[in-house]
């Protein structure tokens, strides 16, 4: 009875994975942009997700799959700390995935900066802290491309 059982579950199992034609069911990848850009200002924030691993690549790797779990097309990269982290956002797919020519969005959430954050720094949380990620080392500063180049 018990060996009826576990077959019947098997050929059930087998059935439901091939979507009952006999083929194993796959759907597309969502591709999902990871950028140190802000989004499109008409993106929604879904959660932040975190990917480790031996490699780079898999760090992103696992990014990209808690983003598309997460139905996000679109990663902030905040940091890397033991891996990478960021804020998956959802997207709408006739907008451009890039933020490069748009202005950032706004920042809806949390106090402003007051004064305005010095060129290289950004508001996060009201407290200006550096734009590049991770901070410039000594001798050089962060400029508004976000990247870290020597000192004047």
């Amino acid at each position: 009875m018990r060996h009826r059982l576990f077959t019947l579950f098997f050929v059930v199992s087998a059935f439901v994975a091939c979507n009952g034609t006999g083929r194993v069911s796959r759907q597309p990848l969502t591709p999902v942009q990871l950028s140190k850009a802000e989004p499109p200002s008409n993106c929604e924030m879904v959660g932040t997700v975190a990917g480790g691993g031996w490699s780079v690549d898999e760090a992103y790797s696992e990014l990209r799959s808690q983003a598309r779990r997460k139905h996000a097309n679109y990663v902030v990269l905040d940091g890397i700390a033991n891996g990478v982290f960021g804020r998956a956002f959802r997207c709408p797919v006739e907008a451009p995935a890039t933020a490069a020519t748009a202005a950032p969005a706004p920042r809806a959430a949390g106090p402003a900066c007051e004064p305005e954050c010095s060129p290289g720094f950004t508001c996060v949380r009201g407290a200006c802290v550096s734009a590049c990620n991770p901070p410039c080392e000594k001798g050089q500063r962060c400029d508004a491309d976000r990247a870290c180049h020597a000192a004047p």
